[in-house]
């Protein structure tokens, strides 16, 4: 029964992971007659090893026993292969399937060609040149999606009928019913990948083939999602039209350097808006973003894609601290942006998202630098730790938690937090994004989940609570699309790419619903007002003032502000439980001038005529600073 289930798990996932779109559109569940094989004249000419250059995996094929078969273990392997069926004068993996490969001679010579729905692409013998008029089959090109999703339409299917068909076939080869083989596979499968793609039971055709992997062994090991093929991101750098930049930076509030990220934009145009889009994971790559921001560049944007400390050769791994002060890594490099790029960029129109633990950051810029983005795109991430990780922590320190991804997350978390809650509370409240709701009425926030997020993790009731928090307040500029099975499209816990690459497709969907916006410049400047109430958490960095607190990630307290014409009023209130940390106000001073501090209603002296003024408090300090 073993061999059964590898072989047929073979010949349905191990084509699916290398044939475009993953096999996306699925194995039909019941089988229709299949048409005679070629002759054995026909055969002929197929003898030898075959490839297709698709992106980013090739494909290889052989010839044995008068059957044509998919390879597998790459193209130069001889082991075994995935059996395909003839018909119609085509080869497929299963009757129906719209992915065909056929062979054809073309001035002489025997060539294979793919077709993906109304797309076709040419291949070649191993070991000849490339065919003349050859084509990559290139999974970072929205436009190839786009054609995916009408093909797909146009036959009235959806993802969660297609994911049905292939439970229904492959439950029938095990001798299982569907809802006995998703017990099994959610039983066998790894906590970490639930923490991945957020559910079981997503209603998707790749979650289903590596879940199904994982349960049989044949995925020993939690894949690399984060790093994309070396093939597509040095071919996406070699564009001839869009410019494809490595910057190298400083940190402002730290000694670390270098820090690297990477840009994208066309050079031909000017004054386009800045957009930031962030990985998932901690640590992780910015690898796996670079499509995106390619994609943005097509479209008229300035995409910026920034590697977290220690990460693709930078430096500051151990200065981490979880989406805090790491958090102007993110500013540095646009303002490096602004200073090196400002022939192209419109540096008033700066946004940003980002997917998992891209969204922590996109939540904790928008509650630490609250008039600084235009747009902020939270995807699918936690906007704190507390509720999901906290009670591990001490399993994490102590070295009892199991191995895994999640374990890896959890223990990098309590880490770069210097501990356990019980044991450094005052830093993970510093980290609660939940509590800082109120600092920012003036982005507009488009929040993204699934239905099904919420069954695994926190992130969808962290964000329904923080919406609710918003609308008590007052704010309509915080909004909250959640995706469920009705929907054509699905926001699953993922990076914008194919199903293949441990993408979303659809995602790419959701971006039509701000970035037109972002382009028509019609999310405004935010603009700070002249007196109001915050929770700083660390800090709070503002063009009229930054307020400092302790180490910048230890230390919570509320603020009542105040900026008048020659006074500015900073009233704070403790929050976090150690007295004794001190923190500064700092303001800018463009013009020279001189001012005087009072702290509590009592004189602290003078400060200026330096560019910024900077005053010592404590947490519990009224701090009023006035033009001389």
């Amino acid at each position: 029964m073993e061999d059964t289930r590898r072989h047929y798990f073979r010949a349905g996932i191990g084509a699916a992971q290398v044939l475009v779109s993953v096999l996306m559109v699925a194995v039909v569940a019941i089988p229709s007659p299949v048409a005679a094989q070629p002759s054995e004249e026909e055969l002929k000419l197929y003898e030898g090893d075959f490839r297709l250059e698709v992106i980013p995996d090739p494909l290889g094929f052989f010839v044995k026993d008068g059957t044509l078969y998919l390879k597998e273990g790459g193209i130069d392997s001889d082991g075994e292969g995935a059996p395909l069926i003839y018909q119609d004068g085509k080869f497929v993996v299963s009757p129906g399937h719209p992915n065909a490969f056929e062979f054809k001679v073309v001035d002489g010579e025997v060539r294979l060609y793919l077709y993906s729905g109304s797309a076709s692409f040419e291949g070649k013998r191993i070991g000849e040149d490339e065919p003349a008029g050859g084509e990559i089959f290139d999974l970072s090109d929205p436009e190839v999606w786009e054609q995916y999703w009408a093909d797909l339409r146009d036959q009235g299917l959806t993802s969660q009928e297609m994911r049905q068909r292939y439970l229904s076939d492959i439950a029938e080869e095990l001798g299982m019913t569907i809802p006995e083989l998703e017990q099994e596979i959610e039983a066998k499968t790894p906590y970490w990948f639930f923490m991945f793609r957020a559910a079981s039971r997503i209603p998707e055709v790749f979650e289903v083939f590596l879940s199904v992997g994982i349960y049989k062994g044949l995925i020993p090991k939690p894949l690399e999602w984060q790093i994309r093929g070396d093939e597509l991101v040095e071919k996406i750098r070699a564009d001839e039209h869009i410019t494809v930049d490595e910057i190298e930076y400083s940190s402002s509030v730290a000694d670390i350097s270098p820090l690297y990220a990477e840009v994208a934009f066309d050079p031909t145009k000017r004054r386009m808006p800045i957009v930031v889009i962030q990985a998932g994971g901690y640590k992780s790559s910015r690898s796996s973003i670079l499509p995106s921001i390619f994609r943005m560049a097509k479209q008229g944007l300035f995409g910026i894609t920034v590697s977290q400390r220690g990460v693709d050769g930078g430096a500051g791994l151990d200065k981490s601290d979880a989406w805090v002060t790491e958090n102007y890594d993110i500013i540095d490099a646009i303002e490096y942006v602004k200073e090196n790029y400002a022939e192209y960029v419109d540096p008033t129109n700066v946004n940003v998202w980002g997917y998992s633990g891209g969204c922590i950051d996109s939540i904790s810029l928008a509650t630490r630098f609250p008039d600084y983005f235009r747009f902020i795109g939270p995807y699918f991430g936690q906007f704190e730790w507390m509720t999901e990780i906290g009670p591990q922590a001490q399993q994490c320190l102590d070295g009892t938690i199991e191995d895994g991804l999640r374990s890896s997350l959890v223990c990098h978390v309590s880490k770069d937090y210097g501990g356990t809650p019980s044991q450094v509370p005052d830093n993970w409240m510093a980290r609660d994004n939940m509590l800082g709701v109120i600092n920012n009425p003036y982005s507009h926030i488009l929040m993204f989940s699934d239905i099904e997020e919420g069954k695994y993790t926190a992130t969808l009731g962290q964000m329904r609570e923080y919406l609710a928090k918003a609308e008590e307040l007052g704010y309509t500029n915080i909004h909250l699309n959640v995706s469920d099975e009705n929907d054509t499209y699905r926001w699953w816990h993922a990076h914008p790419g194919g199903w293949d690459e441990g993408g979303n497709p659809d995602l790419f969907y959701s971006e039509s619903l701000f970035i037109p916006h972002i382009l028509n410049g019609d999310y405004p400047e935010p603009v700070l007002s002249q007196q109001g109430n915050m929770v700083v958490l660390g800090y709070v960095d503002t063009r009229p003032f930054t307020v400092w607190l302790g180490e910048g990630n230890n230390a919570i307290a509320k603020l009542y502000y105040e900026l008048r014409t020659h006074e500015k009023v900073f009233q704070l209130e403790r929050m976090s439980s150690d007295p004794a940390v001190r923190g500064f106000i700092r303001i800018p001073n463009p013009h020279g001038k001189r001012h005087e501090v009072f702290i509590n209603g009592r004189p602290a002296g003078t400060v200026g005529p330096e560019p910024e003024l900077e005053v010592e408090c404590g947490l519990d300090d009224t701090v009023v600073v006035r033009e001389l």
